[in-house]
């Protein structure tokens, strides 16, 4: 059976900029794909994950489906191979058989144990919902950084990412792929303290977070398309862990920084309702942030 490699490469831009990748001269038998990562535009001042960081993939693995009907099915995964990154341009190549009509290519980045899931994925059976269903990530508070997501300078962990586009079809020779834009699965808390507020913080405490998420950004369950903007309310896998109470806090160390971004990551998590009463443990249990300073 004939297989198409891929060529990706994601870039970098505060504009999304897209770059296009030449075709190369001459037959060829790969399709060119261009993916974009929004810029973190994190200052190097900072003590979080350096410039760049929050863009850097490392790992690539392409979902496609067979999208010619409106219930799509799983066609394969495939691995992405000889991945490299020059600045903000990341390539990596993989072998992709050609379809016949409107195929869907899902992009997930950094994520170390996809093979684990798409274990359970059937070529021509699994559905993207069931699909969607299943790509969840989560934390095992393992590590030195216990249950913080490690967004240390020098160290840090890349960030899972999700992408997807629809084409034609996946034939031999076709044009270059573009706009595909990854999202990032986690949520970036920064504290921005004004030097004339005449309070100085001291350290931030994240209390009742949650150690799991979905992989894609929120989506339509009915069609499986995502959406245009988040709803109202954080899509939430069944299974995801949650760590609530002062004991399990993640201390931040803002020692007096005006500026403290980058460092504070964390999952989708239910934020506390106006409805809710003071003396309700759903209230007590809700993710947020604790100040402190002087």
């Amino acid at each position: 059976m004939p297989v198409v490699a891929v060529l990706a490469a994601v870039t970098a831009g505060s504009c999304h900029r897209m770059v296009e990748v030449p075709q190369p001269e001459g037959p060829s038998e790969r399709v060119l794909i261009t993916v974009s990562v929004p810029d973190a535009q994190i200052p190097a001042s900072t003590r979080g994950i350096a410039a760049g960081g929050e863009d850097e993939v490392r790992t690539i693995d392409l979902l496609i489906f067979d999208a010619s009907a409106a219930d799509e099915v799983f066609v394969e995964r495939v691995e992405g191979t000889k991945v490299s990154q020059d600045g903000n341009t990341v390539t990596f190549t993989a072998p992709v058989r050609p379809t016949d009509g409107q195929t869907r290519i899902v992009v997930v980045a950094n994520v170390e144990n996809m093979s684990d899931i798409a274990g359970a994925f059937q070529a021509g059976v699994t559905k993207k919902k069931a699909v969607m269903a299943a790509l969840v990530y989560a934390s095992d508070g393992s590590g030195a950084s216990g249950w913080k997501w490690d967004a240390g300078a020098d160290s840090y962990r890349p960030i899972p990412m999700y992408g997807e586009k629809v084409v034609s079809a996946l034939k031999i020779q076709m044009p270059p792929i573009t706009g595909i834009q990854l999202v990032r699965m986690l949520a970036r808390v920064d504290i921005v303290n004004s030097t004339t507020s005449g309070f100085t913080v001291e350290e931030v405490y994240l209390v009742n977070y949650r150690t799991g998420g979905y992989i894609p950004p929120a989506w339509d369950e009915a069609t499986c398309l995502l959406a245009e903007k988040p709803g109202p309310d954080p899509q939430i896998p069944a299974g995801a862990g949650k760590r609530t109470g002062i004991d399990d806090a993640i201390v931040y160390p803002v020692n007096g920084s005006a500026l403290y971004q980058g460092e504070i990551y964390a999952y989708e998590a239910e934020a506390a309702q106006e409805t809710w009463r003071d003396t309700e443990s759903v209230r007590r249990d809700a993710v947020c942030l604790v100040i402190k300073g002087k």
